[in-house]
């Protein structure tokens, strides 16, 4: 017997009706075959000789058949292999029988188990002769390990997912990038490192890889649009800090996302909804502490908003300021709504300086608070343009009541400007538009300027007022306002010490003042002495019965300037028997006028001249008819004419600083000048000028 083929394997196709393979390679014995079925789907499965199949022809040079005890499915493949143990079990001895089948058979094996190395190895990858490549016969190669070394054969899994990693960094057109040369690094690392991912909204930053991405553009809080862009980067040394939802953003990853700040915090970043309903407070609440405790300076509010909770203004260093603004007072507003809250609190623990509110509108509902409550105290501070509206008639558009110094830090306002913008109150208000009320505490320096003030019967709009016996509110200035139907009355003011009210126009609204344009109160029994009242202007209207344009109840020293009231309407000024110093318009026509002996007027000069101080001879008089030194630095000055009234004033002028002038006595017809020395001794002057004004 010889083995005249050299396959060793059989394959064929299974079509659901034959059982029958005859195939042409020797076999020594049925167990050297292996039978394996490849079904339909593709599973392939061992089959069993006797449960699955039988042989036939073991021996036979020509082959043999395998017979299966079903119809295999098809299409489908069977393979037919030898698949022999490689071993030799026959022995052949020294000087034994020369057994020429026996010799064969075992010859027949030995072939048998070449072929089959044979069939093996030529399944094998193989490089062709002076190749430098294997050959796969276009198969397929399967349980490859994924490459680890940069010569490591790529798997179709590896592969898929490093460019499905790369494809996830691109924010650009696909397939654009192959064609560009980098500097250094890779191209994942270029897009990982060097281009920004671009994202709809917070909740997708978070979903974001952040070994495939370092830097991110979010193009807005809830959706997209809600904001304009705003850019996130990891920050790799960061693992501790929490997600505030705004300047720190966590991934599910655990990657600290940090907002990029441009000098400036938009509320809407922290999820502000300018929609005039969703409650806001959160939100800029968290801008204004953020931007106090890092030193960012500007905190934009555009849009309307709603807030049920008091923002507070209160930062650990004095020296840190914040501008909080929109863009313009009408637009840009905050609305408060919660109960008895306020819309600001301006410091409560730490005093606060250069911080301003600039074009912004500040709405408290008649549920609510004050619009600003200076808590502690401020000093250079500024509220510009900034429209103040409170509908609780109990509150005050800002306020500031201080029981004196307290938890280590001054309190009240220094240096701090009100400029433009509109308050506005209720009629129906029992409190003070504008209410500061110290005990002792700082109010100096201070500017209301350009700004129109709103309603109010009951009350004055403005309050400015110090309990303490002891000291003054210092050197502030109101200037420029417009009072438009505050039939309540003007301005309140006790304690004052070198103030200016300047340019208060009040306008007809059709009825009458209830209370005093400006009035100079009495409240801790300390007088205000040394302010300039000037164009103060009542355009129409009256006066209530007892109620003043000026009333001077607790000042003196008080200089009023040009103040005007309209004749047909009747003048009003009480001065209380306090000295005052009148400049322009005469006010005597005025019917409800109190003069006093201590008013001086100087509308006009209506008499003057120049004298001796030994002789009493004058080089020049107009009006006087005659001078006469009864004694030493005693003079009785005569006009030409009776007065109508003594509201005139004397100005004189001395040759000597040393001496001082007294008292100046006067009637209707003369006045008297009395000159003396320091220590009180009557002494004549070289020369003595004077003019009488008013």
């Amino acid at each position: 017997m010889t083995v005249s083929t050299i396959s060793s394997v059989a394959e064929f196709v299974t079509n659901g009706v034959t059982t029958n393979y005859p195939f042409y390679f020797k076999f020594l014995a049925n167990e050297d075959l292996a039978v394996t079925y490849i079904n339909p789907d593709g599973v392939s499965a061992l089959l069993i000789l006797g449960t699955h199949y039988t042989v036939n022809g073991a021996g036979d040079d020509d082959g043999g058949s395998i017979v299966t005890n079903t119809a295999l499915a098809g299409p489908g493949q069977l393979v037919v292999s030898r698949e022999m143990d490689p071993f030799q079990q026959t022995s052949l001895r020294n000087h034994g029988k020369f057994l020429a089948e026996t010799h064969e058979d075992v010859f027949d094996r030995l072939t048998m188990l070449i072929q089959q190395g044979f069939s093996i190895f030529k399944r094998a990858l193989t490089r062709p002769f002076g190749r430098d490549y294997f050959f796969a016969e276009n198969r397929r190669i399967t349980s490859v390990k994924d490459p680890e070394d940069i010569q490591d054969a790529a798997t179709r899994g590896w592969t898929a997912r490093f460019f499905a990693d790369l494809i996830d960094q691109v924010t650009g057109i696909i397939n654009t990038t192959t064609g560009i040369f980098y500097d250094s690094g890779t191209l994942f690392d270029y897009l990982r490192f060097g281009n920004s991912r671009t994202v709809d909204n917070i909740a997708a930053l978070r979903l974001l890889s952040a070994s495939r991405n370092q830097r991110v553009i979010v193009l807005g809080y809830y959706a997209r649009g809600d904001y304009t862009p705003v850019h996130y980067s990891v920050d790799p040394l960061d693992i501790t800090t929490a997600d505030d939802g705004f300047a720190t953003i966590v991934g599910l990853d655990g990657a600290r996302w940090k907002l990029a700040f441009a000098g400036y915090i938009d509320v809407r970043w922290a999820g502000a909804v300018p929609d005039d309903t969703t409650d806001s407070y959160l939100a800029i609440q968290k801008c204004i502490t953020y931007a106090g405790a890092k030193g960012i300076s500007r905190v934009c509010v555009y849009g309307k908003y709603v807030i049920t909770d008091t923002l507070v203004v209160d930062f650990a260093s004095y020296f840190k300021g914040i501008l909080i603004e929109g863009g313009s007072a009408l637009i840009d507003q905050i609305r408060q709504i919660g109960n008895n809250k306020d819309a600001f609190w301006w410091s409560t623990t730490q005093y606060l300086r250069n911080s301003t509110i600039r074009n912004l509108g500040i709405y408290c509902m008649a549920n609510a608070g004050h619009g600003v409550n200076i808590k502690l105290g401020c000093a250079l501070n500024r509220f510009i343009d900034v429209n103040v509206t409170v509908l609780n008639p109990t509150k005050s558009t800002y306020t500031g009541i201080w029981s004196g110094i307290g938890l280590g830090q001054p309190q009240g306002v220094f240096d701090t400007t009100w400029e433009g913008g509109d308050l506005y109150i209720t009629n129906a208000h029992t409190a003070f538009g504008i209410d500061f009320v110290t005990n002792g505490t700082t109010f100096n320096e201070n500017n209301f300027r350009r700004m129109r003030w709103n309603n109010g019967n009951v009350r004055q709009f403005a309050r400015f007022s110090n309990v303490d016996t002891g000291s003054y509110l210092e050197g502030n200035t109101i200037d420029g306002i417009n009072f438009e139907i505050c039939s309540g009355g003007g301005v309140f003011v006790t304690n004052a010490k070198g103030w200016k009210i300047s340019t208060l126009s009040f306008w007809d609204h059709g009825g009458s003042y209830n209370d005093h344009l400006v009035h100079f109160g009495v409240n801790s029994g300390l007088e205000s002495v040394n302010n300039v009242v000037e164009l103060v202007k009542r355009n129409g209207d009256a006066m209530a019965a007892g109620k003043r344009d000026i009333y001077i109840e607790g000042a003196q020293d008080t200089t009023l300037i040009n103040c005007y009231t309209d004749p047909a309407n009747g003048a009003s000024y009480d001065f209380n028997n306090k000295r005052v110093s009148i400049i322009g318009p005469q006010l005597s026509g005025a019917t409800n006028t109190v003069y006093t002996s201590y008013v001086n007027s100087n509308h006009s000069v209506t008499a003057s001249a120049s004298f001796n101080g030994t002789t009493a001879v004058a080089s020049a008089a107009y009006n006087i008819g005659s001078i006469v030194r009864s004694a030493a630095g005693l003079y009785r000055v005569t006009f030409t004419g009776a007065r109508t009234n003594t509201n005139y004033q004397v100005h004189m002028m001395l040759s000597s600083e040393v001496l001082t002038i007294g008292q100046v006595s006067k009637t209707l017809n003369y006045f008297d000048i009395k000159v003396s020395l320091p220590g009180g001794a009557n002494q004549d002057m070289v020369n003595i000028d004077f003019k009488v004004f008013g």
